[in-house]
């Protein structure tokens, strides 16, 4: 994996790209991650559990190995064949909100 660039601009919208991770096994304390309604009420995450967090806590969780992580619909292969056809073909709005027209 490349060094950090603390100044380069990819890397810090990236941090903020919210996605989504799917328990592998249950995670004592990680009903934290729940949405506030939920997470006052239980303590741990439940294995096969889906929570939305932020991508660089998402990164240290599945270098553990203890979430699976969802990819952004950004990255997905008919994205990327979008991205490589045509600018006119593909509304980039849609995919992230980091782009606009």
């Amino acid at each position: 994996m490349p060094a950090f660039d603390y100044w380069d601009i990819d890397e810090i919208l990236a941090e903020q790209q919210e996605v989504v991770i799917k328990a592998s096994h249950d995670i004592v304390g990680g009903g934290i991650l729940y949405p506030s309604s939920v997470g006052s009420k239980q303590k741990d995450l439940r294995e096969g559990a889906k929570v939305t967090v932020p991508y660089w806590l998402a990164q240290g969780l599945v270098r553990r190995h203890t979430v699976d992580m969802d990819m952004p619909i950004i990255y997905n292969h008919t994205a990327q064949e979008d991205l490589q056809s045509d600018p006119t073909v593909c509304r980039l709005g849609d995919k992230s909100q980091h782009y606009f027209e």
